[in-house]
């Protein structure tokens, strides 16, 4: 969402130029991000090479502690915007 506000701005500034890279870099991105999923859930398995992955659980509490940040600042970034826009302007 953030990056079409960001292609928006820069079309009511006229810089069609750098909104056409940014695009371009952006469906670039995409498709390596894509080919990872693709491989990742339609790739072939084989039960004869594969290994069973143990996480730890200090690894398994980062993950959670790191996943519940992302979900408070991506539903509820209200305290961070705010405290942005004050240091803006000290």
């Amino acid at each position: 969402m953030g990056k079409f506000f960001l292609f928006a701005a820069a079309l009511e500034s006229e810089l069609y130029g750098l909104v056409f890279l940014a695009i371009l870099a952006s469906a670039i991105g995409f498709y390596y991000y894509l080919r990872v999923i693709v491989f990742m859930y339609m790739g072939k398995f084989h039960e004869e090479t594969g290994t069973l992955i143990t996480i730890p659980l200090s690894l398994r509490i980062v993950i959670a502690i790191m996943v519940l940040g992302t979900l408070y600042l991506g539903l509820l970034p209200g305290t961070f915007l705010h405290l942005a826009s004050e240091a803006v302007s000290f």
